[in-house]
C-alpha cells in the first residue's frame, strides 16, 4: 500500500490532478473508497475554491471521502456521517487556520509544488477521521 505522502504526490503533482480530485482519489485508494468517473467530474468543480477562491477544494474532496464511507444517501438521517464532517471540519479549520481556499494558499501554497502539503495533511486527516491511520 502506498503511503499518504506517496499517494499525494502521485495524484497532485505528477498526475496533475486539482487539490479536490487528489484528496477524493487518494482517499479512495488509501482507505478502499468506490470511485466513479462521475465522481471525479463532480469534485473538479470544487478546485481553486470552488473556482472563485472560497471553500478549498482538498476540504471539499475530504468531506466528499466522508460522504463516501458514511453517507446513506439521506444526510438528515445519518448521525454519523454528519459527526464525522463536523469532525473533518473543526480539524481542518484548525490544521489550515481555515477552510477558505485563498486564506490557505496564502500561507501554505508553494511556487514549486501548489499546494502538495494541504493535500497530503488533508488524506492523513481522513485516515484519523475513519480511524484508519496510514503514515
Amino acid at each position: 500500500m502506498n503511503s499518504v505522502k506517496e499517494t499525494a504526490y502521485q495524484l497532485f503533482i505528477e498526475q496533475d490532478n486539482s487539490c479536490a480530485e487528489a484528496v477524493l482519489k487518494g482517499a479512495c485508494r488509501l482507505y478502499e473508497l468506490p470511485l466513479s468517473e462521475d465522481l471525479v467530474k463532480v469534485i473538479g468543480s470544487f478546485a481553486g475554491g470552488c473556482g472563485v477562491g472560497d471553500l478549498c477544494g482538498a476540504c471539499a474532496g475530504g468531506l466528499a471521502a466522508i460522504g463516501l464511507k458514511y453517507g446513506n444517501g439521506c444526510l438528515h438521517k445519518c448521525e454519523e456521517q454528519r459527526e464525522k464532517m463536523k469532525a473533518f471540519m473543526n480539524e481542518f479549520s484548525t490544521m489550515f487556520h481555515s477552510t477558505d481556499c485563498e486564506k490557505i494558499k496564502a500561507e501554505f501554497r508553494k511556487e514549486d509544488v501548489r499546494c502538495l502539503e494541504v493535500v497530503e495533511k488533508t488524506l492523513g486527516l481522513i485516515g484519523l477521521i475513519f480511524d484508519q491511520k496510514i503514515e
